[in-house]
Order: structure tokens, then C-alpha cells, then sequence
């Protein structure tokens, strides 16, 4: 059932002239996208790789606003993680 969703995803978009597809190479990235029927044509990107959200990882936006009331991704970045300035 879990692998529905990016087959049905792929069914949508399959009546589209595609040129070209970007991926991250994460594994679970890379599979989404072949399960979506993109990947014949996929390319990897290093670039596309998540951020590193360090001790935030998992937690909802509430959870962190509460603890550091005024927070923003891309302005403060991830407490044990990766800042804005690393990400560009």
C-alpha cells in the first residue's frame, strides 16, 4: 500500500512530455521516483539532499517554536544541524 501513492502519482503525470527529472540521491528519493515511472530518465543531484535538521529532526514546528519562540528555518537553521549559510 505504501508504494500506491508515487505509482498513482506517476499515473498523472504520465500523458506529460517530460525532459528531464532531478533527484536526490537518497535511496528512498531515488525509488519514489522510479515508482512514479521517472526513473529511466532520472538524474541524481547532490544537491537535492535534505538538510541535516540535527536535535529538530522529527519535530513538529510547535515543539521548536516552544522552545525557541521566533524560530526560522531559513533565517536560524537547525540547533545540532546545518545553517542557512551551510546549505548554500
Amino acid at each position: 500500500m505504501a508504494n500506491s501513492m508515487p505509482a498513482a502519482l506517476g499515473n498523472g503525470f504520465r500523458d506529460l512530455k517530460v525532459v528531464k527529472v532531478f533527484t536526490s540521491p537518497l535511496q528512498r528519493a531515488a525509488r519514489t521516483c522510479e515508482l512514479a515511472g521517472f526513473g529511466a530518465v532520472a538524474r541524481s543531484d547532490p544537491d537535492l539532499v535534505e538538510w541535516n535538521y540535527g536535535r529538530i529532526r522529527n519535530t513538529a514546528d510547535s515543539e521548536i517554536l516552544a522552545k525557541h519562540p521566533g524560530w526560522q528555518l531559513f533565517r536560524d537553521g537547525c540547533p545540532g544541524g546545518e545553517s542557512p549559510t551551510q546549505i548554500v
